[in-house]
């Protein structure tokens, strides 16, 4: 990504209430090993205030929701996620003053991983508590393809025929990302060794169990593997 001057949008980051959040605007990014497998919004947040912030709504040209950005494990998001299940319009309005319909499509929403979570509706997937989330974007590791999935199948089995069709319903506006990794200069921006990094035991459906161990022997017969 160009994350020059004339290609990098003019952000307001949101500043949340810890009832949605656990960062704030300002704060460093957080020291907790995931360079190598970190959290997409925890990226983001951190190039965007970097950067390309405004501090003018006003001169905004796309506005970062940034619920939850500290990079944490599966079963925590979910806990949260129950929690903001809680929340009603009116806590989303006033923790979001410069939502509306006018500005709704300039809004983003960004989720660390899998495209629809039923624990994470309200604000992320259907039934949404305000009109005007229909309208914001959604960035998530992995969008509409993985309905074909089993995992997302699994998760949509008990939901009418038509809105298992129509995953749009669902989660609007949805756009994959690829998985983060924080690029950590090396000192005097010497060459790399490694130009990638892969984190993983084998784990998933069987055919992603046979990738993973297939990825991990052949980097253990490579000399241009390292641990």
């Amino acid at each position: 990504v160009d994350w020059s001057a004339d290609a990098c949008p003019r952000t307001y980051v949101y500043a949340l209430p810890s009832t949605m959040s656990d960062w704030a605007p300002g704060d460093a990014a957080p020291d907790d090993g995931v360079d190598a497998n970190a959290n997409l919004l925890e990226v983001l947040v951190d190039v965007l205030q970097k950067r390309c912030s405004t501090k003018s709504p006003a001169d905004a040209e796309l506005f970062l929701i940034p619920v939850l950005p500290r990079a944490k494990h599966w079963s925590d998001w979910m806990r949260r996620c129950d929690k903001l299940a809680e929340l009603g319009a009116r806590d989303w309005r006033r923790a979001l003053p410069h939502l509306n319909m006018e500005t709704a499509r300039r809004h983003v929403f960004v989720f660390p991983r899998v495209a629809y979570a039923p624990r994470c509706a309200g604000w992320w997937a259907a039934p949404l508590v305000v009109p005007e989330f229909a309208d914001v974007a959604r960035v998530s590791v992995g969008g509409y393809e993985e309905f074909a999935g089993a995992f997302q199948r699994a998760k949509t089995k008990r939901l009418p025929a038509r809105q298992r069709a129509h995953p749009e319903a669902l989660v609007p506006r949805l756009v994959s990302a690829p998985y983060a990794a924080r690029h950590v200069p090396t000192p005097g921006n010497t060459p790399r060794s490694y130009l990638w990094a892969y984190a993983a035991t084998p784990h998933g459906s069987p055919t992603a169990k046979n990738l993973r161990l297939a990825l991990q022997r052949a980097c253990a017969a490579s000399n241009a593997c390292a641990d």
